[in-house]
């Protein structure tokens, strides 16, 4: 059963994200004006901040994500990226960047004080990026020749490209480093995969595959 339901406005393609504890906990959610912060009991609106108005076409997908008390969300179609600091549940912009990672469609991986992250949309010719965000300059980047999810396993980037192709990179300011490569399904691919147990769970266009880690 419904136990709440707020607002008339259309929601993103961005999955909400529950941060915080206890009476700090907050569900962040990007709707199509504005990114918003809401009670996860009764969805009571906390604070929000406004973004560009998106239509069905150009909508943001990828998952805000929270560090201490700032949040990071990237986007393409005029996002690029965006740090907000959260102070007394009151939001503020810490900065606003169009040329570090816009993301299409995947989430940033936070780690160790660098952003790793697709730049540009999927159909042109991305790359992936690892930023540091003290000094919000690129460390590096790689053309892979497509677009992709990133999934931090420890020290790892799991990533998978929208051909199907699973890659493991070490999530390291000091390069790119494929230190595995295998082809585990067809194109199109944007689902991410599920990790447990050491094992990988891929579902591709017609089939689900598993994978296991620990022997990589």
């Amino acid at each position: 059963s419904v136990l709440w339901k707020v607002g008339d406005e259309k929601i993103s393609a961005s999955s909400p994200v529950l941060i915080g504890n206890g009476e700090t906990e907050r569900i962040l959610v990007a709707t199509r004006m504005k990114f918003r912060a809401l009670m996860p009991d009764t969805g009571a609106e906390v604070w929000s901040y406004p973004t560009r108005k998106q239509s069905s076409g150009n909508l943001y997908c990828a998952s805000p994500v929270n560090y201490g008390d700032e949040i990071l969300l990237s986007g393409w179609y005029g996002l690029g990226l965006l740090r907000l600091r959260v102070t007394n549940d009151q939001p503020s912009l810490a900065w606003h960047l169009d040329d570090l990672i816009s993301s299409h469609y995947a989430s940033v991986i936070l780690h160790n004080g660098y952003a790793y992250g697709y730049h540009g949309h999927a159909q042109l010719d991305p790359v992936l990026r690892c930023v540091k965000l003290a000094t919000r300059e690129v460390i590096w980047e790689e053309k892979l020749g497509s677009s992709g999810t990133i999934t931090r396993v420890g020290d790892d980037l799991l990533i998978l490209s929208d051909q199907g192709e699973l890659m493991l990179v070490p999530a390291s300011p000091g390069g790119f480093q494929l230190n595995g490569q295998a082809q585990v399904t067809a194109r199109t691919t944007r689902t991410y995969p599920a990790i447990a147990d050491g094992l990988v769970y891929v579902k591709g266009p017609r089939r689900l595959v598993c994978l296991d880690l620990q022997g990589r």
